[in-house]
């Protein structure tokens, strides 16, 4: 009796084992329509739901691509960001010669662009979004200029050498005039584009001035910054004190 009682339970282990592998294979393709009659009701949280199950049990590429990309989509339109970044990133490893891939990789540049700090924070983020927005303007430069992404690229760029003047004066306040130094020239030397490098430039000539034995150097800065835009108005005052110091050095 106790062995006809095992041989039955290994049947029905089985049976069921077999069973609810198919129910869940069928079940990738109704958990994909259901995710996206979701997403089109604009139910995104129902939607993700969904979809995390059809990539869950997706026993084909075009199901799992699809319920891949529309996962982070669905991220994506419900405003969470910190999830759609490593859906979309998922489905660029996974299917980086997808026709989406251009769209997917602004998106994901965006995901990064909508969680950064401010410049006085850390700046990961920010360092994150301008790298993938650089990758989209490398590899999809007509999709790259369709969507102005330079305008991010400038944005970012110009927040991280805020950061970078904030520390500055910080060194300077607190006596450390060469650490204070670096950040000036780093500033100068990779954030041309930005509009913190003439507060830069303006800035690294006062410090260069305050030194007799480094006026030439100066004279070359306040030179870039005179180069730099035909509009100094908003530098008279700055530039015209620089060179009456200069000039009785």
């Amino acid at each position: 009796m106790r062995k006809f009682f095992l041989i039955f339970l290994c049947l029905l282990y089985l049976f069921t084992g077999c069973a609810t592998k198919e129910i869940k294979n069928m079940d990738a393709k109704a958990y994909l329509e259901k995710g996206l009659k979701y997403y089109n009701s604009k139910k995104y949280r129902k939607a993700a739901e969904n979809l995390e199950e059809a990539i869950k049990y997706a026993d084909s590429p075009s199901i799992a691509a699809k319920a891949q990309l529309y996962l982070g989509n669905a991220y994506f339109k419900d405003k969470n960001y910190l999830e759609a970044i490593p859906s979309f990133k998922q489905f660029l490893d996974y299917y980086p010669e997808a026709p989406e891939a251009p769209e997917v990789l602004y998106k994901l540049g965006l995901s990064y662009y909508k969680e950064v700090n401010t410049f006085d924070r850390e700046q990961q983020t920010t360092i994150d979004a301008i790298n993938t927005f650089k990758k989209l303007k490398s590899q999809y430069p007509t999709y790259a200029t369709s969507v102005n992404i330079d305008k991010y690229i400038n944005e970012l760029e110009d927040k991280l050498a805020k950061k970078e003047l904030y520390i500055a004066e910080f060194y300077f306040r607190t006596n450390k005039d060469e650490a204070a130094e670096k950040r000036l020239k780093y500033i100068i030397e990779h954030y041309e584009n930005t509009d913190v490098y003439k507060r830069a430039l303006i800035r690294y000539c006062k410090y260069l001035s305050s030194n007799k034995h480094r006026k030439q150097e100066a004279l070359v800065f306040l030179n870039k910054l005179l180069n730099s835009t035909e509009e100094n108005e908003a530098y008279a005052e700055d530039i015209s004190e620089l060179l009456e110091k200069l000039r009785n050095m």
